[in-house]
């Protein structure tokens, strides 16, 4: 199986201030969990053979639903390198593929800490899906969505076995998703650049309340002037009225303590995504192949 794994001492060095101290894995492993391929011809016995020593693969015969013209699905969990070299020169089809990343701590309480973390600021673009949640299980979207997140720290790592793991799964569904993501054939899986997949990926972000603030009030009363400074009726407090109103809105409910809640909740009001700030990611990104 193809794993991109380091180490503590190999992960960049420890996040500045404006970095995300609050998540440091001992270890990063970025692999290729699931993988769905189609053959317009069923594999021979001497192929299928050849394969199966390699990995985990359920094959099944008979066409697909989508197109008549492929005839077999191999379904393969955690493919390596031998078996993607095996399918290499065949005609074949990718139409699903699930990318993993395991964040593995030393304690169970550093991990909680990390999941937590992650829940509150993690943001997908062009989500059109609420959150949803099952069995201490988080998705970014519905089960079939072309992308889907999904993020658990309840089993341990299926690379190291480690008990203290926060998984994420990025499910790419649908030959479409598939090719958006860089993957067109399993050749490309060969030498799959996981660092940028997820650098484009993994995007942390809290919001800036005062700027939140002040495009609420413009989405209700356009053309107003900005307030700012208040003095509270005991006279002794100074505060930015737009900035004060935004600490109440997202106070008010517990959903909109998580980023991606407040910008499912008034992205359709304003433009909320110009209150994100963006928290570094750098560390907590598989290492980038070397050139």
């Amino acid at each position: 199986m193809q794993t991109l794994s380091q180490t503590r001492g190999q992960i960049t060095a420890r996040p500045r201030a404006n970095m995300i101290a609050q998540i440091w894995p001992d270890a990063i492993h970025a692999f290729i969990d699931n993988l769905t391929v189609w053959l317009p011809q069923p594999l021979d016995s001497p192929s299928r053979a050849g394969l199966l020593p390699y990995g985990s693969i359920d094959i099944q015969d008979g066409p697909s639903r989508f197109d008549g013209w492929f005839r077999q699905r191999l379904q393969i969990r955690q493919p390596s390198t031998q078996t993607l070299r095996g399918l290499i020169d065949l005609p074949h089809m990718i139409n699903y593929t699930e990318l993993g990343l395991d964040w593995t701590f030393s304690t169970e309480s550093e991990r909680d800490a990390a999941a937590a973390y992650f829940d509150s600021h993690h943001v997908k673009r062009w989500h059109r899906d609420g959150l949803r949640y099952a069995r201490d299980t988080r998705y970014t979207g519905r089960r079939k969505a072309p992308n889907n997140l999904v993020t658990y720290h309840h089993l341990p790592s299926r690379i190291t076995g480690e008990i203290n793991c926060v998984h994420h799964d990025w499910r790419v569904r649908g030959r479409t998703a598939c090719r958006h993501a860089g993957i067109n054939s399993v050749e490309d899986l060969l030498n799959f650049d996981h660092h940028e997949f997820w650098k484009k990926r993994l995007i942390l972000a809290t919001i800036d309340r005062l700027k939140f603030g002040r495009l609420y009030r413009k989405s209700r009363l356009p053309g107003s002037a900005p307030v700012w400074l208040a003095v509270s009726r005991s006279g002794r407090v100074l505060y930015d009225q737009d900035h004060r109103t935004a600490t109440i809105l997202l106070n008010l409910d517990e959903r909109m303590r998580k980023t991606q809640e407040v910008l499912d909740h008034y992205g359709k009001q304003f433009r909320v995504r110009d209150c994100l700030i963006r928290l570094g990611v750098y560390h907590l990104l598989p290492r980038a192949p070397l050139l």
